[in-house]
């Protein structure tokens, strides 16, 4: 009995049981070694279910922790819970669930976001298809307000812009200035007059110039 009380004191629960089980082969009427297999079963039980919680609340933190990381966060909010329930309460279990759900929340939106976004590309595709231009302009900015600087939206609006604009014409070509004519030379009267003037005057050697330009540009019969 004393060996068995001694066991159990160390939690050393076999050796407890045994030692308290060889007592009641030797007296099985006796009370302290039956209350001392009854006390040592209950604690080893108690022991080992604490144990088996422990392993299990470990395997449910940890698979918590995975799929976080892994971003699957319904997973790790069951996973969370799981825990929980094991031990209530616990820090750890409630900073994992409080991550998955925010990571739940995240992809909720993330996902509404994208579905805004496509809602406004298929518009902007198809404007774009029935060269319905402006309308075009105006989904693709819509949807750069939502994603901005995204390639396809950025190079759907560029095309649609394109749309809008009319197409340069080409300038006309650029023709030649008619060639200068000289000025006109005086007249045959004009000199021939000069050359009666100057001749009134006594001025016989300039009126005579005179005569003989007239000559030179009077025209002449073949």
């Amino acid at each position: 009995v004393k060996a068995a009380q001694t066991a159990l004191l160390a939690k050393k629960f076999d050796d407890a049981i045994n030692n308290a089980n060889a007592a009641l082969k030797l007296n099985p009427a006796g009370p302290e070694a039956k209350a001392l297999v009854s006390e040592a079963t209950k604690q080893r039980d108690a022991v080992m279910a604490a144990m088996k919680t422990k392993e299990q609340y470990d395997a449910y933190v940890k698979g918590a922790q995975t799929a976080i990381a892994q971003k699957k966060y319904d997973d790790a909010i069951t996973y969370a819970n799981a825990a929980l329930k094991l031990v209530p309460n616990d820090p750890t279990a409630l900073t994992l669930l409080k991550q998955g759900q925010a990571g739940q929340q995240e992809m909720a939106n993330a996902a509404a976001i994208k579905r805004q976004f496509d809602g406004e590309m298929n518009k902007g595709n198809a404007a774009l298809a029935a060269k319905k231009y402006q309308e075009a302009v105006d989904a693709f900015t819509a949807a750069l307000k939502i994603i901005p600087n995204e390639p396809n939206a950025t190079r759907g609006l560029n095309e649609a812009r394109a749309g809008l604009t009319p197409p340069k014409k080409d300038p006309p070509p650029k023709k030649d200035p008619p060639p200068k004519k000289d000025p006109p030379g005086p007249k045959v009267e004009d000199i021939v007059r000069d050359a009666a003037g100057l001749e009134a005057q006594n001025k016989y050697d300039a009126a005579l110039q005179k005569y003989q330009e007239a000559a030179r540009l009077a025209p002449t019969d073949n």
